[in-house]
């Protein structure tokens, strides 16, 4: 696996096996938690690499455009946001079946169940209630409440 962030300290090179659980045992040692699954208790945490106290400056935080044709055009097709999507398109899309309708994997079931056991600073009676209601049985539903809680509660650490 490579790990790419600010606060690994440049040239770093680090030989342990680490996989997607890694990063699952990582946010419940970090919180005091208790492991959803043998997998992930088990799992390499990536504490001791993320070393550093303040991101390092010594990275560009703009990448070079692509230059050649099929990059240039994935790279068009990646700024496609969804609010920029027609409704009629959105309604093809889900008559065609082109989106991820696959059971959800155990390690995106086990994020969900995390993301159920952390507390959101600010949140309302509310949305807490709308938040531990919401359950995800497929691919989509299971990234999407992922990518929402993660935006809520690691919002104030950055």
């Amino acid at each position: 696996m490579i790990l790419v962030s600010p606060y690994i300290a440049s040239g770093t090179i680090d030989s342990r096996t680490y996989d997607h659980t890694s990063l699952l045992a990582t946010v419940e040692k970090r919180f005091n938690l208790t492991a959803l699954s043998l997998r992930d208790a088990q799992a390499n945490t990536f504490e001791d690499i993320l070393q550093l106290e303040s991101p390092r400056q010594d990275c560009s935080t703009v990448l070079p455009r692509p230059e050649d044709a099929a990059a240039l055009q994935d790279y068009q097709a990646s700024k496609t946001t969804p609010a920029s999507l027609s409704q009629a398109a959105v309604k093809q899309a889900l008559s065609d079946g082109r989106f991820a309708k696959n059971a959800a994997s155990e390690f995106q079931i086990s994020l969900v169940k995390l993301a159920k056991n952390l507390e959101v600073k600010e949140a309302t009676n509310t949305s807490e209630l709308f938040r531990l209601s919401r359950w995800a049985d497929i691919e989509h539903d299971a990234a999407v409440q992922v990518n929402d809680f993660s935006a809520k509660f690691f919002k104030h650490l950055f």
